[in-house]
């Protein structure tokens, strides 16, 4: 579950991803599919860029999923 931070961060990334122009055309894009794993880009943004997402649903130009993010704390069995 995303915090009420995350979840503005990320309407605000989608916003503006909406304004841009897409720097890859859609038939250049690899096809995504339901339970593929996607890296964020690195640079893109400071508080999801370089974050992996599990694709759930893929439609042309609309991509849904979950992000996946490392435990903050540290984890010692992984």
């Amino acid at each position: 579950m995303l915090t009420a931070l995350e979840t503005q961060v990320l309407r605000s990334l989608l916003a503006r991803a909406a304004e841009q122009p897409a720097t890859i055309a859609p038939e250049e894009a690899p096809d995504l599919t339901p339970g593929d794993i996607a890296q964020i880009r690195p640079f893109a943004d400071r508080a999801y860029g370089g974050m992996l997402a599990v694709i759930t649903r893929a439609e042309p130009y609309e991509l849904r999923g979950y992000l996946l993010r490392p435990h903050r704390g540290g984890c010692r069995e992984a």
